[in-house]
């Protein structure tokens, strides 16, 4: 589905349907026990705008680990955003509060790392899961 359509859908439909996909990811971790999952907080739109202000950030941000921890039975292996917002100021200051009472290693703060041009496939399609930890 594409981000266009994300983003004109009715917020309760959308909501529904990242919930159910997931509860079936959760449902289905017992097959890649081992599987790195991080968290890849939102607080901002599609378009980068901010959908919290700084004081809310910091409770929408727990409230997004909780419910990662409630469904997957664990805690994220690491932690970013998107669009980058945990790399600013004022932002930086609560993902790296945030990161450090959870010990989470916190992309850009820690030696977890984002290589944008790879998501397990090499220059002519073919995928190697195996080089995806």
């Amino acid at each position: 589905m594409s981000t266009q359509r994300l983003e004109r859908m009715d917020p309760e439909r959308r909501e529904k349907l990242f919930q159910s996909a997931a509860e079936e990811f959760a449902a289905r971790r017992g097959q890649v026990p081992d599987l790195s999952v991080g968290l890849h907080a939102t607080l901002t739109s599609e378009e980068g705008e901010m959908l919290f202000d700084t004081e809310a950030a910091r409770e929408e941000l727990e409230r997004q680990l909780d419910r990662f921890e409630e469904l997957l039975g664990r805690a994220p292996t690491h932690l970013d955003s998107h669009h980058n917002v945990h790399q600013e100021q004022p932002l930086s200051d609560i993902f790296l509060a945030v990161a450090r009472e959870r010990q989470l290693p916190l992309r850009d703060f820690s030696p977890a790392r984002y290589f944008a041009d790879f998501y397990g496939q090499w220059d002519d399609g073919e995928t190697h899961l195996e080089q995806v930890s």
